[in-house]
């Protein structure tokens, strides 16, 4: 099974390609793309809750959407006021088998 760091960085890089924005780059406590859009400037994804406050304190440009991955009451309360919480979001999985893959046949 892999880690909670390997998913996030997975999920990561699906983001960005499906929305065909650049590559995420890593950073020492998750990772942070260049979403480049209207009120979506770049998104920072943390691995986990525990650096979320000093990560938050360093980011105040408008536009900047952070995402943690961990106890929805822990990141809440590491956050200042100047932030808006939103409902939260999962990361989606499945477990595939040989059973799962195979080429369509054109009708």
């Amino acid at each position: 099974m892999r880690s909670k760091h390997g998913l996030v960085q997975d999920w990561e890089r699906g983001w960005a390609l499906c929305r065909a924005t650049p590559s995420p780059v890593a950073e020492h406590d998750g990772y942070r793309i260049d979403v480049g859009a209207p009120g979506h400037r770049v998104r920072f994804v943390l691995n986990g809750p525990a650096s979320t406050g000093r990560r938050a304190a360093t980011l105040t440009a408008p536009g900047t959407w952070l995402k943690v991955c961990g106890d929805r009451a822990e990141v809440v309360s590491a956050l200042s006021a100047a932030w808006r919480v939103e409902a939260p979001e999962y990361l989606m999985s499945a477990a595939l088998s040989s059973d799962d893959a195979g080429a369509i046949e054109p009708g």
